[in-house]
């Protein structure tokens, strides 16, 4: 019954929509964190899964409020938790694919918190 229903959510699925809204939420990102002290933000494609959609890649320097190690931890333990990836020695990614609608802004407020 699970795949049946995973098949039949995927043919009601409108992957251009989709895709579309995982990019305004990378764009949102990019526009509201270049801003940021500290950090450089930059758009990665494809997703680090392979995925057909950019993801935001943020850079932390040294003069960033927190390393990259610390904002990893510290939005881990909000409530409720934001899963970031890691890569390279000062760098973290957001991938907007497993967010509902709206929580992309969440996601930008917490990082403001923290970083900004």
């Amino acid at each position: 019954m699970g795949l049946l229903a995973a098949v039949e959510s995927a043919l009601e699925t409108d992957e251009g929509e989709l895709i579309a809204a995982y990019e305004t939420s990378v764009a949102l990102w990019l526009a509201e964190l270049s801003q940021v002290r500290g950090i450089a933000v930059e758009r990665g494609f494809p997703s680090e899964a392979g995925q057909p959609h950019g993801i935001a890649l943020i850079r932390l320097d040294a003069t960033a409020a927190l390393t990259r190690d610390e904002a990893v931890a510290a939005l881990w333990n909000r409530d409720p938790r934001i899963a970031v990836g890691t890569f390279d020695a000062d760098g973290i990614w957001l991938n907007p694919q497993t967010l509902e609608p709206g929580q992309d802004r969440l996601v930008l407020q917490a990082i403001h918190e923290l970083l900004g």
